[in-house]
């Protein structure tokens, strides 16, 4: 039943992840757009260096619990756009880029696209930083710049800098402890449940962890 030469045969799949920080020498390795199987649009792009990658998701903004207004609702669109531009601007002049739309799809499947099709040999210099749910992404604000090209134009020295609010060091997620206060059971139950820690990291896939909280909307 057991056998060493069977166990050696198991053939490995590990994978690596891009560690947060500032990494310079990153590279653009390709984008998606895509429906979870909720339901949900969503927009994925993928960077790698050195063998290891990071995934970075971007959900379609939607009214709901966390967002009651148009006005909410549009100026997310307007952070998400501004994130991509970010990125696009490292592969296309400013002129290059004309998108106007009311559609997500259409946004998603644009930036796909043009991201699909840039040159994959212009390296990258990235801030990578942890979500509330312990995994790698690019960050989620929209204001501070968090990539660039890693040849910047004459005189320009970059403008990725650590910030307070980036998250460095991955968070420690446990689930919610519950207590059985019954006096008449024989005794006192505590569960404690799914605590993330470790030196291993990746981005929330869109079909693991799929919810419709503010976590997996990063405006």
């Amino acid at each position: 039943m057991y056998s060493k030469e069977r166990a050696n045969s198991v053939v490995k799949n590990d994978v690596k992840y891009i560690s947060t920080g500032i990494i310079e020498n990153v590279s653009l390795k390709n984008a998606r757009s895509e429906v979870s199987p909720n339901g949900n649009r969503f927009l994925e792009i993928t960077f790698e260096k050195d063998g290891a990658t990071l995934v970075h998701t971007e959900w379609e903004p939607v009214m709901g619990q966390f967002v009651t207004s148009q006005e909410e609702l549009q100026k997310k669109a307007d952070n998400q756009y501004s994130r991509m531009l970010q990125i696009l601007v490292c592969f296309y002049k400013d002129e290059e880029i004309n998108f106007e739309s009311e559609s997500f799809k259409e946004f998603a499947n644009y930036i796909a696209t043009m991201l699909n099709n840039a040159n994959k040999d212009i390296k990258l210099r990235v801030k990578v930083v942890y979500n509330d749910k312990g995994y790698t992404t690019l960050p989620n604000y929209a204001k501070y710049t968090f990539i660039e090209p890693m040849v910047l134009p004459e005189g320009k020295t970059s403008a990725i800098v650590k910030l307070n609010i980036d998250k460095f060091e991955k968070p420690v997620v446990a689930d919610k402890e519950t207590k059985n206060d019954n006096p008449f059971a024989s005794s006192t139950t505590t569960s404690t449940t799914s605590i993330y820690q470790g030196s291993e990291s990746m981005t929330t896939p869109p079909t693991q962890g799929e919810t419709t909280s503010s976590d997996n909307l990063p405006f």
